[in-house]
């Protein structure tokens, strides 16, 4: 064999090498190309999931605040009716005929003289003169009575305020039932 024989094998076997590792080369990118691709569609697809699940975390978060607005909202416009129904029990007790509001001291007199010995009584100053037998003196409220020992150490209190707020704290849960129910 010549050595232009030699050289040609040599180029053609370089050649060959060389188409091989180039195709290999090829190949090669073709799969890291392909296989960035699918990371990256991977990639998409997780930050889409992960971009819906926060979106709908987000809903969920602002609808529970709604829900919870909407909640303290209703409770307050019952809490303004009711104050407001209390507040005509109100004007309807401070309007209440002489001869009513008499009935109704007697038999709040008779209620405290069954539970102290009475020594003073407190009223309102319209209730005054409907009251006898004991000391009395005049106290701002809306009607009813307080009574007091003549010791003055046990007052009992059936003062429609108290009564009223007594009625409201106590009644509240079944009022909300019956009114809103």
């Amino acid at each position: 064999m010549g050595l232009e024989e030699v050289q040609k094998e040599i180029l053609a076997k370089a050649k060959t090498d060389a188409g091989r590792v180039l195709a290999e080369a090829f190949a090669e990118a073709d799969r890291l190309r392909k296989e960035s691709q699918q990371q990256f569609k991977d990639y998409t697809k997780q930050r889409e999931a992960e971009k819906q699940k926060s979106l709908e975390m987000l809903r969920r978060m602002h609808d529970a605040q709604l829900q919870t607005e909407m909640k303290m909202h209703l409770m307050d416009a019952r809490r303004k009716w009711i104050e407001n129904a209390f507040g005509e029990v109100r004007k309807k007790l401070k309007n209440l005929p002489d001869k009513q509001r008499k009935e109704h001291l007697q038999k709040l007199l008779k209620r405290a003289a069954n539970e102290i010995d009475v020594g003073t009584v407190y009223c309102a100053p319209m209730d005054k003169k409907a009251i006898t037998g004991y000391t009395v003196k005049e106290n701002e409220m809306l009607g009813g009575l307080i009574a007091e020992t003549s010791d003055r150490t046990v007052r009992v209190d059936y003062s429609y305020e108290t009564m009223l707020a007594q009625l409201q704290e106590n009644k509240l849960a079944e009022l909300n039932k019956i009114l809103f129910g």
